[in-house]
Parts: C-alpha cells; structure tokens; sequence
C-alpha cells in the first residue's frame, strides 16, 4: 500500500489542469471566467437582525473572490419584510441593505420571495 503526500491540493489537481475543461476559460455571457468551476448560493445567515451584511460578507465573499476570473453566485437575499421568514438572511428592501449588498456583489442580487418567485439579476440597478 502506498501512501500519497502532497504538498498542497494544487499539487493533486495540476496534472488534471491541463487535460481537463474544468479548468480551461469560458465566456459566459459577458463575463471572461478563468476556469469553470463556480461558488453555488449558499445562504450563510450572516446578515444582521436587520437583515444587513456587515463585514464577514464582503470578507467571506473576498476570499472565495481572490482568484481572477472566478464566478460566485451569492446567497439567496429576501425583497421585502414580508417575503421571508428566517433570522440573519440578507434582504434588499431597504437603503441599508442595497448600500452593504454593493460592497458584496458586482454583478446583480438573486431575489427571493417565500413563494421562492424572482425577479432578474439586474432588477434593482
């Protein structure tokens, strides 16, 4: 039995890199992506009691954002006081929450309604 020790995962994944298209470019949409590996939503319930992201968002969303070229898609965010029904999930129906949502997310908000209805990306630019 041998017993495989690598220095890091790029050490692992660096002989797949250049055969395989998960890390090859792609053009989606308008955006130049490096690789096609993509941060699916995940609603992290980090916002505040008034459903507002602080710092740990932008920090959060930061470090998966680091690499050039990579593509995030933000959690879930709720349009109105009455649309949602969860403690700490970001909202967008007010100025507080559209002001720390643009220190997040450069391209556009998923918005979601309990009804789990949404409206497109660029809705509230």
């Amino acid at each position: 039995m041998s017993i495989l020790v690598c220095s890091s995962v790029i050490d692992l994944v660096r002989p797949l890199m250049s055969v395989s298209k998960l890390f090859s470019p792609i053009r989606v949409g308008q955006l130049n992506l490096a690789h096609r590996i993509v941060l699916a939503p995940l609603t992290r319930f980090r916002a505040n009691e008034a459903h507002v992201h602080g710092d740990l968002a932008v920090t959060y969303y930061g470090q998966r954002a680091s690499q050039p070229g990579s593509l995030l898609v933000t959690e879930a965010t709720f349009i109105a006081a009455e649309a949602g029904g969860l403690n700490n999930v970001p909202g967008i129906w007010n100025d507080d929450q559209i002001k720390a949502w643009r220190r997040v997310s450069l391209v556009g908000i998923y918005a979601l309604h309990c009804s789990d209805v949404s409206l497109p990306p660029n809705y509230y630019r």
